[in-house]
């Protein structure tokens, strides 16, 4: 009886602490910095673009900070839902499950993300790339925006090849706002001045998929002014 208890009550604490997860990823505002890679390829009048992200609590904390994909788009509500319990997903796998019909409240919730990025981005970064093999060269431009909103993170697993992705992601949930206050604290300073031209931007995306995780963002690398 003692045993069968035991078992109930584990079971009962397990439950609960996954409610709580799924609760903590998504019912909690915090403040983000959200930043554009704008791509420009020679030749090309076509410009690409490919959003990373930061908690702001993390940038202060250390002489590092970590950025991570956001997915804006390309995702279906069925990963959407699994994101928000904490799960992991596969973007670009499509299942029986697979589902894209978002309701209008939600589509106008990113809709709304996304015109927030647009018009209060600060360039805070340019940059070229050239691969000598192709004769490609892109010019990049850096933005950042400082969000406040819900959003929810999980692994993204796309694959089992070791050029493969693997890493924390981002999706957004709701209540979206810009942050007029981040650009005059500390640390505006840090995401102003750190190199961003060593983030693989495109690399959560199957074309581009090389091994590579998420991102270390190090503030002591070179600064701009």
């Amino acid at each position: 009886m003692k045993n069968k208890t035991f078992i109930l009550i584990t079971f009962l604490l397990l439950l609960f602490s996954q409610s709580i997860k799924a609760q903590s990823n998504t019912d909690s505002t915090n403040k983000y910095v959200i930043f554009t890679f704008e791509i420009k390829h020679k030749g090309s009048k076509i410009n690409e673009y490919y959003y990373w992200m930061a908690r702001q609590d993390s940038i202060p904390k250390k002489k590092a900070f970590e950025v991570f994909p956001l997915y804006t788009e390309e995702y279906s509500r069925d990963l959407l839902n699994k994101c928000k319990t904490g799960s992991s997903i596969d973007i670009f796998a499509a299942t029986t499950a697979t589902n894209f019909n978002f309701d209008d409240n939600y589509k106008l919730e990113v809709k709304n993300l996304i015109f927030l990025i647009n018009i209060k981005k600060e360039k805070i970064q340019s940059f070229k790339k050239r691969w000598v093999q192709n004769d490609d060269e892109v010019n990049v431009n850096v933005y950042a925006t400082p969000i406040i909103g819900k959003f929810c993170d999980c692994l993204e697993i796309h694959g089992s090849m070791p050029y493969d992705f693997k890493g924390l992601v981002y999706l957004p949930v709701a209540a979206f706002s810009y942050d007029n206050t981040f650009w005059n604290s500390k640390d505006a300073n840090i995401v102003r001045y750190v190199d961003y031209s060593y983030v693989e931007y495109s690399s959560h995306y199957p074309s581009n998929m090389h091994g590579n995780t998420n991102i270390r963002v190090k503030s002591n690398i070179q600064t701009f002014r």
